[in-house]
């Protein structure tokens, strides 16, 4: 009689039912025979199954082969937890392990900026400029010079920095250009406001002139009258004349005066600053002076103390030794430009009445620095603070 032996095979139960086997699908490590669910598949260790987590195209498997993580899912600064794809900027800083931006992405980044940077620059320059064609020539050159330089920028930015610096500097020079430009028309209407002014002043001043001739000439016809009809008739003319010339003069004097107290109202110095103000001084040649801190208008000539107090009192030596025999009350400060609103120090010359008067002011337009300075360098004029 043989004994026979039955083995029975009993499954493990796992989370209340069958145990998954492994390289099968599963929720948690509970579900899986070998003790680990990895990536939704059991294994009996903590890796993928046969090293292959099957991660979707969005992500990447670790190198550790027991996760699958993100692509691009990490800004800058966040750290990565196993592979550099994971950063959108699929760099890593070495040093502290965290997502950055590669050399070369923050160089292409500032480029870019640049590029932006100079094209809102060079756009909002062109808005001025077509503003301003009426009044300042050759802008339409300048405008298309403009465009094209930005053209090349834009095309040739990632060229090299070179091209990019000298690009930058060519945009600087055409945006001082149009400064000058403003600034040369904003001279021109100053000039043309004051040649009016003084055009006005020359007119009361005849019409002053014509007003006594008539009352003396009235004198000498109410002297010599014999009262006849004729005479009568001439002293009446002559009456009605002045009356006319009168309330001419009266009418142009109140027109007239709003101009000049409007041109000659106190102003915010433009070159100093500071709560300085200024006015247009008639009393001496419309030269700006000082107006005191009470409001007071004031005789006291700005280019003359700025010269005095900042050039001649700094160079004193030079002052002394070059004009030997005279001090600052016997030499002439001269506007360079030939523009008495501008007392800035580098268009201020001092100089003797001799060397004024050989210097040819028709060479000079208003406002044009480099003529004038041409002018000095002409009959060897020196200045200590200036390099001529």
């Amino acid at each position: 009689m043989h004994q026979i032996q039955r083995n029975f095979l009993t499954c493990k139960i796992c989370n209340g039912h069958n145990c998954t086997n492994d390289g099968l699908s599963c929720s948690i490590n509970a579900d899986c025979g070998g003790g680990y669910c990895v990536e939704g598949i059991c294994n009996n260790q903590s890796l993928c199954y046969h090293n292959d987590c099957k991660c979707s195209l969005d992500k990447v498997q670790c190198s550790t082969n027991d996760k699958c993580v993100t692509k691009a899912s990490l800004e800058v600064g966040s750290k990565p937890i196993c592979r550099l794809e994971e950063c959108k900027t699929n760099y890593i800083n070495q040093s502290t392990g965290e997502c950055a931006k590669s050399p070369e992405q923050i160089l292409i980044e500032q480029a870019l900026m640049q590029s932006e940077l100079d094209t809102q620059i060079a756009t909002n320059e062109a808005m001025i400029l077509a503003n301003q064609t009426a009044m300042i020539k050759g802008q339409t050159d300048y405008i298309n010079t403009l465009k094209n330089t930005v053209i090349i920028l834009l095309v040739f930015i990632f060229g090299g920095l070179g091209i990019g610096i000298f690009l930058y500097f060519k945009f600087k020079q055409g945006l001082e250009k149009e400064k000058q430009a403003t600034e040369h028309e904003k001279q021109k209407t100053e000039k043309e406001k004051q040649t009016s002014l003084e055009k006005t002043i020359e007119y009361i001043k005849s019409h002053k002139d014509l007003l006594i001739k008539a009352k003396e000439e009235l004198k000498e016809l109410q002297k010599i009258s014999k009262d006849s009809d004729i005479e009568k008739e001439l002293i009446k003319n002559k009456k009605r004349d002045i009356e006319e010339l009168e309330k001419e003069l009266d009418e142009v004097n109140e027109r007239e005066q709003k101009k000049i107290q409007e041109y000659i109202k106190p102003k915010k110095s433009h070159i100093l600053g500071y709560g300085v103000w200024e006015w247009n001084n008639p009393n001496k040649n419309y030269y700006p002076c000082y107006v005191s801190s009470d409001g007071e208008k004031t005789n006291k000539l700005i280019h003359r103390e700025q010269a005095e107090k900042k050039i001649y009192n700094k160079y004193l030596k030079w002052f002394k030794k070059t004009y030997s025999n005279k001090d600052f009350n016997n030499l002439i400060v001269h506007h360079i430009d030939d523009d008495y609103n501008n007392y800035k120090i580098e268009n201020l010359a001092i100089i003797t009445f001799e060397q004024h008067k050989k210097i040819n002011h028709g060479n000079i337009t208003k406002g044009n620095y480099k003529q004038g300075l041409d002018e000095l360098k002409k009959l060897k004029i020196k200045q200590p603070h200036l390099n001529i």
